[in-house]
């Protein structure tokens, strides 16, 4: 049986995660490897040469969550899975346009960069965090 709350529980906890894990792989890139600003915010430099590796973290953890999900629901459907995966991944492109674009930090980008220049890697991102649910649902069988 589908669970609204075990699922925004399940993506909230993924999405803190990999925000989490971004922000310290590009503080290390600061720190270790002395990357210098390109724009002149150091912050927003790294953060944009990090983008290869967001999929990466995007598949791992949420695989992990999407697992955690199957397990708690005692289900192993396949619609379960597809709605799911639809709402993270409604869920993420509001946070991400909301937490990147909109909202002013240190890893602020415009709609442009964001969204065109990254245009192959968000996708892929996307894609991986719409099909994690079905990653997870593997892993329970």
């Amino acid at each position: 049986m589908f669970s609204f709350d075990k699922m925004l529980l399940c993506f909230i906890l993924a999405y803190v995660i990999v925000f989490l894990i971004e922000i310290g792989h590009v503080i290390i890139k600061i720190k270790f490897f002395s990357m210098k600003p390109l724009d002149g915010d150091i912050f927003n430099d790294a953060f944009k040469k990090n983008k290869v590796w967001r999929p990466l973290y995007t598949f791992i953890v949420f695989s992990i969550f999407g697992y955690a999900y199957n397990v708690s629901i005692f289900e192993d459907g396949i619609l379960s899975c597809l709605i799911c995966g639809l709402i993270w991944l409604f869920l993420a492109i509001t946070f991400d346009y909301l937490l990147r674009i909109i909202i002013k930090s240190p890893c602020n980008f415009s709609f442009n960069e964001y969204y065109n220049d990254k245009y192959l890697f968000i996708i892929l991102n996307y894609g991986l965090l719409l099909i994690s649910p079905f990653i997870g649902l593997l892993f329970c069988r």
